[in-house]
């Protein structure tokens, strides 16, 4: 992938080989710099509650049947600091991931030309980064 714009996309993960392989990229390393959460209620395909989800592990009750987590990470290009990236994914009232996931990369500034890092180890190869950490 090239980016020199913003740009957002919707992964069906069932189709994919590995689980986080909708992550990787050839832009070269992310730093995550943290993670927000909402539960929605959805009723007869409406969503009719909406509420943070606490920070805390203790504080957070079990779901019930209807309501989901939106989980959306927020990541920094380790290299370009002014290139971002979110990916979102829902979680199910059991844990399960649900099998979309959302991939948003953007720019706080002016949209420019993104390189991955350079690896002295890898003998000037270009590589797939997929350290999901």
């Amino acid at each position: 992938m090239k980016f020199q714009g913003n740009s957002g996309f919707v992964f069906d993960c069932s189709s994919l080989k590995g689980k986080g392989d909708w992550l990787c990229t050839d832009l070269g390393s992310f730093v995550n710099k943290g993670q927000s959460g909402q539960i929605m209620t959805v009723e007869e395909g409406t969503i009719t509650n909406s509420v943070r989800l606490p920070r805390r592990v203790q504080d957070q009750l079990p779901l019930e049947m209807g309501q989901y987590v939106v989980m959306t990470t927020y990541w920094k290009h380790a290299k370009y600091t002014d290139f971002c990236r979110m990916t979102t994914v829902i979680h199910n009232h059991d844990g399960s991931v649900v099998n979309y996931a959302l991939a948003q990369y953007y720019f706080t500034g002016e949209p420019h030309k993104v390189s991955p890092n350079n690896n002295n180890n890898n003998n000037n190869k270009i590589y797939l980064n997929c350290n999901i950490n």
